[in-house]
This record gives structure tokens, C-alpha cells and sequence, in this order.
């Protein structure tokens, strides 16, 4: 490109005569070009200021749409030219679009679109930072609206990095705050963002020293503990609430906080493991050891500690959370794999023998200790429920073993427990595909079996192994053309549609349950299944589109929009139900869910449609209507980007 006007490539507007303009800066692929010119030494300084000037003064004429998105890339431009006469004006104005302003007539904070407070935040991170900085601290310091102030505390902690300013402002927030999000928000955020910076480090210190409340003190010493490495006083903070809280959930915290701090420090591991081996709660189990895996040096002395347990405590619930634990974390480690080689070798107790022996799998594929103890248990346990264990997990550390597939199949035709023969004709569908024994066992359940449960998790389960198989296909069609429960219809049709994609009489039974089944629970799950199985098909889609426009029951309405935009990528009738649905619908989650969904299947010439339908709701000043304008402003905006100024122009003015 020529230096001499060279602005003019970039943006050209001619108003009368759109076609002959030129507008390459709103192509997403001209966004490089545009700062790699601006940041250019050898380009003249009034061409980018012209471009600069010319992209803020946009006029586009349709909605500010164009105007907003050129005023954007001029932020983003700024970026790269800090020297310009504009710079700060352009930075409050990004400012003012993301956090609203006050309004002096109606005496409230006043907050713009939210996809324009959106893209205005990502824009900040691309513009001038000191600017963005600066403008943000004194927006800290102005506004008495407390949202506005968590949110701008927040950025901070995104965008100012060892900036003194920044630093400062959280540092004022932190002592002068009487809202406690606000406050946690700025110790966050500080953490972040103070590293190494004296005044940062002395005002977590003094919080620590002055805080009663627990929860502050242990968000303020992890905050220390990384802007500061290393720090004693806040690795002696959390050291002291893992000995002195009542509250569990804050022990965990502060034990968990203390490795990232402090990687290995003992107490902090010994707490995390005495959790494992004591708690009944799994999901905080799973927490816990996740917490165990970074970083390396903690990870090796989290397993360390594991492994002790394993070969020291005489406590079997123990053993098991503890193997269950470096199932997750000790891939590979040689002392997990000797030590639970070993407790495999020495335990009497068959429950104990199955977590080791499948947390051993886990962490050493193919190994044979752990294969052989599994096998054994199959062989030798008479508890079935040990048996229905072992045989999965063999399966799920070596994928289509046949002794845990015969297993299996041997509890589903002898056992007397319906519970286990559930289990076992779920473990089929997780452990083995295409395998042929498995599938006829299936096969054979749905074809006889009595227990509509165990059918429907027989159908469950040839939906995830049979596909493509003639037989299981077939055991399918028959079972939800004679078959009078709606869930099991439901069910089977389902996985019909699974393992043949496009099956006229699964989609036929889906559309038919949508429009007759007594249980609502049943038209619900059908509407949304449809979505998953029917794409591209005419039939699913015309049934979806049928309910939206009949069906009075809201909540089946908005899972058939959401199964829309799976199946209906492109097609007129899809895009004008959920056009309609912004439009008439009562229910504001449905209106948002609708414009989402047409935001992934608007393709082509439905774009100008969509701009010269919605454009009018964006003119309303019904209180009753504000909801339905944000909803099509977002999805005009979405048009804005995904089309050509000119193109937007002409839809925006058609009637």
C-alpha cells in the first residue's frame, strides 16, 4: 500500500451512493491489516489521524450499528498510536459504553445494550491500557453505583498489571469499602496484578492483621501469597485457618490455596489428604484431588502421602478413597503402581481388591496384576454388586475384555437383583462397541424382557454400542411400533435415530409423542431429542416449527427452539419460528433463547429478512417492551457483523 491517502483504503463512505464506498474496515479480515498500517513509522501522522477522525464520525444511518463497530476498531487503533489527539476521549467513550453513565433526568445509572458492553469490554484489553486504566480508576472513585464499581474492580485485575494507578485504586477499594463482593473482588484482583509491588503486599498484610472474618483473611493470604512468593505471614495465615476453622469448606480452601502458594509445604497436604481419606462427600473428594495435580513438586508429594496411606492404615474406607484418588492423579508413578500392586496382593477384602485393582488400571494401562484381580473377583466373589464392579471396570481399563463382557452378560440372564441387572446393562453400553455377544444380549432384553426399566436402559445401551448393526435396528423399530409406554417409545426412538441417523420411523415416533403423549416430561424429551437426531430433516423440522407456533406450554416451546438451530442450520421455516418467537413471545427467557439459536443457523439470504423484521422493535418506548428491544438488538447486532455495510443499509431501509 501507497503511504500518500492511504486512509481512504480502509474507509471511504460515499452516503448517496453506497455501492461506490468503501468500507474494508468492517471486514473481519481487515482488522490485522488496519493496525499493522497504524502502527507503521513510515505512514504519515495526519493520514492516521484522518482515519481515526473519519471512523468516530461515522455516520451510517442505520441504527448506529456501523458507527459503534468503527468507533471499536478506532479504540483498538489506539492501541497502536497512543500519540493521537483523540486517544482520550475515544478511551472514556469505551468506558461509558461498557458501564453505562448516570442519568440526570431519571437520577439512575443508565446502562447501554449488553452485547455493546460486551464487545467495548474486550476492547478495552486491545486499546491503550494506561488510558484504560486511568479512566476505570476514576470511574472507581466517582461512582456510588456498587455494581458499576465491582465490575470496573474486576477489569482492573484483567488489564493493569504493575500499573501503579491500577494498584492504588484496589488498594483504596480494599480500605474504604463497606461492600464485601466489592472488596474480595479488589483483594482478587490485586493478586493479579501486584506482583512484587510493596504497597500491594503491605495492604494485604494490614488486612490479614485486621480482619475478623475468616473467609476475607484466607482470600487476602492467597492474594499475598502471589503477588509475593513465598511470604511467611501468608503462609503462616492459611496454616492457621487449616488448624483453628470450624468451617470445612474454608479448611479446604485455605489447605488447597497453601499448595498453590507454597507447592509441597506438609500441612497443607496432610489436611487435603485427610479430607480424602475421611470424606463421605464425593464431588468434594474429586475437588480435593484436583486441587493435589499442580504443580509438579506438590503433585509429587500429594501422591507421596497417598501412597503412605495405602501402605500403612489398616482402615479399609480409607484405602479405598485414597486408591480412588491416585486413580485420578498417579499415572505412570511407580510408587502408586507398586504400592497398590502390593495392598492388591495382601487385602482379604474384595471391595478394597476392586478400587485397587481399577485405580491401578487406571494409572498403568494393561496392567497385569490389576487385570488378573479383576478377573479373579469375577470368577470367585459371590456378592453380585462386587462382581457387577469388577466386570465394568475390567472392561473400562481394557476395553472389550470378554470375561467382563461375559460377566456382564451372565448377571443380566441369572441374577434376581433388579438394581444390578440395571447396572450391568448400563456398564455394556459404557465398556464395548459393535461387540457382537453384547449386543444380542441387548437385543434379546428389549425384545423380551418384561421390566420396562431395564428395556429402556437395554435400548439406552444399544444406542451407544450398535451402531449401524441390522439386528439391534431392527429389535428398535419393533419395540417402539408394539410398545404402549410413552417412555420407552420415547427412549427407543431415540436410540434408533443413534446408531441409524435419518430413521424415518424414529423421527415419525419423536414428532408423534410431541404431539400426543399424556406425560409432558415425555413431549419435552422427545422436542429435545428430536433436535439431536433429525438434521436436516424436513419432518423434524416441521414438527418443531408446528410446536412453537401451537403449543401453549411454554416450557415445551423453548426445548423446541433449542432443538432447532441443532437440525435447522439454514432453513427458512426454523429461522422464521424463532423470528416470531422474538417477536410474540411472553416469556423473555424463550425470546433470548430464540435469538441465540437464530444467531447459529441465520445463513445467507435470511440476513436482510431478519434486519428489515426486527429493526422495528428497536423504535419502541413501551417500558413493557424494553426486554424484546435488547433481544433483537443483539441479534441485529449479530447481522451488523456477519454482513456488508451496504447490504445492512439497504435492509435497514426496506420495508
Amino acid at each position: 500500500m501507497q503511504a500518500i491517502n492511504e486512509s481512504h483504503y480502509f474507509l471511504d463512505p460515499i452516503p448517496n451512493h453506497l455501492a461506490s464506498g468503501i468500507y474494508r474496515v468492517f471486514e473481519p479480515l481487515c482488522n490485522w491489516e488496519f493496525l499493522q498500517w497504524i502502527e507503521r513509522e513510515d505512514v504519515p501522522q495526519r493520514h492516521k489521524e484522518e482515519l481515526i477522525a473519519a471512523l468516530i464520525d461515522f455516520d451510517d444511518g442505520c441504527g448506529d450499528f456501523y458507527r459503534i463497530r468503527a468507533y471499536f476498531v478506532a479504540a483498538a487503533g489506539i492501541g497502536k498510536f497512543r500519540d493521537s489527539r483523540l486517544a482520550d476521549a475515544i478511551v472514556r467513550q469505551i468506558v461509558r459504553w461498557e458501564f453505562g453513565c448516570f442519568d440526570e433526568e431519571k437520577r439512575d445509572w443508565a446502562r447501554f445494550a449488553k452485547i455493546i458492553a460486551r464487545k467495548a469490554r474486550e476492547i478495552l484489553r486491545q486499546t491503550d491500557l494506561e488510558r484504560a486504566t486511568r479512566a476505570i480508576a476514576d470511574l472507581i472513585e466517582s461512582t456510588t453505583d456498587e455494581a458499576t464499581r465491582l465490575q470496573a474492580v474486576y477489569d482492573l485485575g484483567q488489564i493493569g498489571t504493575g500499573n501503579e494507578t491500577a494498584i492504588e485504586a484496589l488498594i483504596g477499594v480494599i480500605q474504604t469499602s463497606q461492600a464485601q463482593a466489592t472488596r474480595m473482588q479488589a483483594v482478587s484482583s490485586l493478586g493479579e496484578i501486584g506482583a512484587g509491588n510493596g504497597k500491594a503486599i503491605a495492604a494485604m498484610v494490614e488486612l490479614i492483621r485486621t480482619s475478623d472474618n475468616e473467609y476475607t483473611r484466607w482470600q487476602a493470604a492467597y492474594s499475598l501469597g502471589k503477588i509475593d512468593p513465598g511470604n511467611k505471614f501468608a503462609i503462616a495465615t492459611l496454616v492457621e485457618l487449616i488448624q483453628t476453622s470450624k468451617n470445612e469448606s474454608t479448611r479446604q480452601l485455605a489447605a488447597a490455596d497453601l499448595e498453590r502458594i507454597d507447592p509441597g509445604n506438609p500441612i497443607g497436604i496432610a489436611t487435603l489428604v485427610q479430607v480424602i481419606q475421611t470424606s463421605k462427600n464425593e464431588e468434594i473428594r474429586w475437588r480435593v484431588t484436583s486441587e493435589l495435580t499442580k504443580p509438579e513438586e506438590a503433585l509429587e508429594a500429594a501422591i507421596a502421602s497417598l501412597v503412605e496411606v495405602i501402605q500403612t492404615s489398616q482402615n479399609d474406607f480409607a484405602i479405598c478413597q485414597v486408591a480412588s484418588s491416585l486413580g485420578q492423579i498417579g499415572t505412570g508413578n511407580q510408587s502408586a503402581i507398586a504400592a497398590l500392586e502390593d495392598r492388591i496382593q495382601h487385602s482379604e477384602n474384595e471391595y478394597t481388591r476392586w478400587q485397587t485393582a481399577y485405580s491401578l488400571g487406571k494409572i498403568d494401562p494393561g496392567n497385569p496384576v490389576a487385570i488378573g484381580a479383576l478377573v479373579e473377583l469375577i470368577e470367585s466373589t459371590k456378592n453380585e454388586y462386587v462382581l457387577w464392579q469388577a466386570a465394568s471396570s475390567l472392561g473400562k481399563i481394557n476395553s472389550g475384555n470378554q470375561k467382563a463382557i461375559a460377566s456382564l452378560v451372565k448377571l443380566i440372564d441369572t441374577s434376581r437383583n433388579q438394581s444390578i441387572r440395571q447396572l450391568s446393562v448400563y456398564s455394556l453400553g459404557q465398556i464395548c462397541t459393535n461387540n457382537q455377544s453384547a449386543i444380542a444380549a441387548l437385543v434379546g432384553l428389549v425384545q423380551t424382557c418384561d421390566n420396562e426399566s431395564i428395556c429402556r436402559k437395554a435400548a439406552a445401551s444399544l444406542g451407544k454400542i450398535a451402531n449401524g448393526n441390522s439386528s439391534a435396528i431392527a429389535a428398535l423399530e419393533q419395540l417402539i411400533q408394539t410398545v404402549d409406554n410413552e417412555r420407552t417409545r420415547w427412549r427407543g426412538a431415540y436410540s434408533l435415530g443413534k446408531i441409524d441417523p435419518g430413521n424415518d420411523v424414529a423421527i415419525a415416533t419423536l414428532v408423534q409423542l410431541i404431539k400426543t403423549a399424556l406425560n409432558k416430561h415425555t413431549q419435552q424429551l422427545a422436542a429435545c431429542c428430536l433436535g439431536r437426531i433429525g438434521d436436516g430433516n424436513q419432518t423434524a423440522i416441521t414438527a418443531l416449527v408446528e410446536l412453537i407456533q401451537t403449543c401453549e406450554d411454554e416450557s415445551i416451546r423453548w426445548l423446541a427452539a433449542g432443538s432447532l438451530w441443532q437440525i435447522g442450520v439454514g432453513n427458512e421455516a426454523a429461522i422464521a419460528a424463532l423470528v416470531d418467537l422474538i417477536q410474540h413471545s411472553e416469556d423473555e427467557s424463550i425470546s433470548q433463547l430464540a435469538a441465540y439459536n437464530l444467531q447459529k443457523i441465520l445463513q445467507g439470504d435470511s440476513f436482510p429478512k431478519v434486519v428489515t423484521t426486527l429493526k422495528n422493535y428497536l423504535d419502541t418506548v413501551d417500558k413493557n417492551n424494553i426486554e424484546r428491544c435488547m433481544v433483537c438488538y443483539e441479534v441485529l447486532w449479530y447481522c451488523a457483523e456477519n454482513m456488508s455495510y451496504p447490504a445492512f443499509y439497504q435492509a435497514w431501509h426496506s420495508q
